[in-house]
């Protein structure tokens, strides 16, 4: 094909010779998908590291390489992408965009942009956003009277000999010849072009890694048919990509949706597919229930088949007992956890409240009943709900808690497992399963809501829930779980008092940096000391959590400036080994250092804010829906509303886009009436006074496609 070069494993030489490269520390790895995560250095080198995540179970993400874009006229210097003058850059995930002048070309622009293949589900192959694949996209505007004939070099440094086999580099526009060459592990592209006068000339460089076990491999069975793929495909695969970023939500301030998006990227490059079909989201490396759910907020929006294989996955792991497995694909198992099995069934509901997805919710109810059985099992003091036997009931996992019996975190998930197991009861028609578990239901709320005094969690006088400990312990509590945020979020039974309450409280918890997930600090629950991990540490996944629960209360303000904390600290401010925009498993609660793993899944809760917490977007019946706005400071006015639509005659779940504007403190219902082509939005918005304006309109959205067919 022509303008493809796709680099051969040929060992011509074995003798090591490294890039002249740069030597900076991690900067944001602006560059990623399932498949692939690079970084394009502050300076603009392309790739300061590129990283696949292997088509392996138990491998995390791992660095296979460096590489660097020179250019230059084809008779004079060559200049590197990190030396290029005046460039303006923007590097937020998913995009890396630069303008660049240099006064050794003065009649050259370069524009300059690189990305990874991504897609949403109803618009691509499934295969798409697992491409282990960065492209370098170049449009070089040449405004002298006379032509240019320029130079483009892309060398590429493996990190590991044996690497080379599994890389190659295609090309795409270039109007004369391109040559490759290798020298140990360096791989090299030369390419020539001449630009006409005051013309431009565009060209792609496709950095591409191939596995024979990756999920796209039954399409493409070696490189070469894959590379053949991405040349012929690179413009649709660039705006199925532009597309995914226009319907990323948005808070309306530019600069907490590129807080957000760093967070958001976590997410997205720790979802590992191989050939078997089978995905998961890592939670180190794993398919842990409790991260997994937190995690794929956005795949239940974008890539709902993948959010359905992770059910079946984890039925198909299911033991004997009812209880799903701590972890699968690897399997780990640990007896005593509660939260994980719980975590299962809300995410079953979940899938199912906004698909309306009635199929998979009656073939998952044999297992939500099972995992029931076994969480009953849990009763062990015969209370009526679940009591921890050991430190590792749920995500709290320090041996400083084994004296614990019951905890907000994991008995308001029980309260809400079975509050959508009576509801999934009566949708499928189990009338004797809807009378169990509205009965279970209504007696574990009223022992949990119990004042401590009498057995239960809630401190009437602070306002919130507390830990209840084994009698031998005789604890005296006086510090705040930050966990219970999570019950605010999920269990709709919760009074809204009590909701209020509760994150009004967390004011006491907030410092410097972030809310701390427990405060005041327990001295030894740390590692080390306090303000750590599980003594104080603030964690992303759980403070988006709550910062979603803010903006639902009305505290927008609380949460624009928690956000803003997440930030500066968590991704501005150097992490203990150096690297900013990297999202962290925590930041330390007394100086706001960002620590543990990187990147860490479930940071992609923060995809709730924009979403869930000043959209709002409430299916209330199928094709029908809700959303309310908080107030609101918006320097953007307009959104991308994402509804969803299931097609039940095909069982295909496509995306509803509608484009509009927001007015504070307003309500918005939409009913969306088909057949198609013809859509019609019945808007009712209420103004700050709460009288209502009635609207139709007809022809103002549509089920999403790509916007370049």
């Amino acid at each position: 094909m022509i303008g493809l070069i796709v680099l051969l494993s040929l060992l011509v030489n074995t003798e090591k010779v490294q890039g002249d490269f740069p030597t900076s520390s991690v900067d944001g790895y602006s560059v990623g998908n399932f498949g692939v995560m690079a970084a394009v250095s502050p300076d603009g080198q392309m790739f300061s590291s590129f990283q696949i995540n292997p088509s392996k179970w138990g491998d995390f993400l791992t660095e296979v390489a460096q590489g660097s874009l020179s250019v230059g006229l084809s008779s004079g210097t060559l200049v590197s992408d990190y030396d290029l003058e005046k460039t303006e850059k923007t590097r937020v995930w998913p995009k890396y965009e630069a303008i660049s002048t240099d006064s050794r070309f003065p009649d050259l622009t370069w524009h300059i942009s690189a990305w990874a293949p991504i897609a949403i589900q109803s618009q691509a192959e499934d295969f798409v956003p697992f491409l282990p694949t960065a492209v370098i996209d170049l449009d070089i505007t040449n405004s002298a009277l006379e032509a240019k004939d320029i130079r483009l070099v892309y060398q590429l440094v493996s990190l590991k000999l044996s690497e080379l086999e599994n890389f190659f580099i295609a090309t795409v526009g270039m109007s004369n010849s391109c040559k490759d060459s290798l020298d140990g592990k360096e791989r090299t592209v030369e390419c020539y072009s001449t630009i006409p006068p005051t013309a431009s000339v565009s060209v792609s460089f496709i950095i591409g890694y191939h596995e024979f076990t990756g999920y796209y491999t039954s399409a493409f069975p070696d490189k070469e048919k894959m590379a053949d793929y991405l040349v012929s495909s690179l413009y649709n695969l660039r705006c199925e990509w532009t597309d995914f970023i226009s319907l990323i939500p948005s808070t309306g301030n530019t600069t907490l949706d590129e807080y957000l998006h760093w967070y958001l990227e976590a997410g997205v490059v720790l979802t590992k597919g191989i050939w078997t079909k089978e995905v998961i989201t890592m939670g180190y490396v794993e398919l842990n229930q409790r991260d997994s759910f937190w995690t794929t907020w956005m795949h239940l929006v974008f890539w709902p088949d993948f959010d359905v294989a992770m059910i079946q996955e984890t039925i198909a792991a299911q033991l004997d007992s009812g209880k799903i497995p701590t972890c699968i694909l690897p399997y780990i198992n640990r007896e005593d956890d509660i939260d994980i099995t719980e975590y299962f069934i809300l995410r079953v509901w979940r899938h199912y409240s906004w698909w309306n997805d009635t199929t998979l919710l009656s073939e998952s109810y044999s297992a939500m009943k099972k995992a029931v059985e076994y969480l009953v099992s849990r009763d062990l003091m015969s209370s009526g709900i679940p009591a921890q036997a050991s430190f590792w009931a749920d995500w709290k996992d320090v041996s400083q808690v084994s004296g614990r019996l019951y905890a907000p975190h994991f008995e308001l998930l029980w309260l809400t497992t079975l509050e959508v197991m009576y509801s999934s009861a009566c949708i499928l028609g189990d009338s004797e399963g809807a009378t169990q578990y509205l009965s279970m239901l209504q007696s574990s709320k009223a022992t949990i809501f119990s004042p401590i005094e009498d057995g239960g969690l809630w401190d009437s006088q602070s306002g919130i829930f507390r830990d209840v400990w084994y009698p031998s312990e005789g604890w005296n509590q006086t510090y705040m779980l930050m966990d219970q945020s999570v019950g605010v979020f999920l269990y709709q039974g919760m009074e809204m008092e009590k909701k209020l309450s509760i994150t009004n409280y967390l004011l006491n918890s907030e410092g410097s940096y972030g809310v701390r997930e427990t405060y005041p600090y327990i001295q030894g629950w740390g590692d080390p000391g306090e303000g750590n991990y599980h003594d104080g540490g603030i964690w992303p996944w759980l403070s988006f959590v709550d910062i979603t629960n803010n903006f639902l209360l009305g505290s927008s303000d609380v949460g624009t400036r928690r956000i803003e904390k997440l930030g500066l600290y968590g991704l501005i401010q150097p992490s203990e080994i150096g690297t900013t925009r990297v999202p962290f498993e925590y930041l330390n609660g007394d100086t706001g250092l960002a620590r543990g793993n990187h990147p860490q899944a479930w940071d992609a809760a923060a995809f709730l804010v924009p979403w869930k917490g000043i959209q709002d977007v409430r299916p209330v019946s199928f094709l029908s829906y809700e959303m309310r706005v908080p107030p609101f400071t918006y320097t953007a006015h307009s959104f991308s509303v994402l509804l969803p639509v299931l097609i039940p005659s095909s069982n295909q779940k496509h995306i509803l886009v509608v484009q509009m504007a927001w007015v504070s403190h307003s309500k918005l219902q939409v009913v969306v009436q088909h057949p198609e082509p013809q859509i019609i939005l019945e808007l009712t918005l209420l103004d700050c006074y709460g009288l209502p304006h009635h609207i139709t309109v007809t022809h103002t959205a549509m089920v999403h496609a790509p916007h370049c067919n």
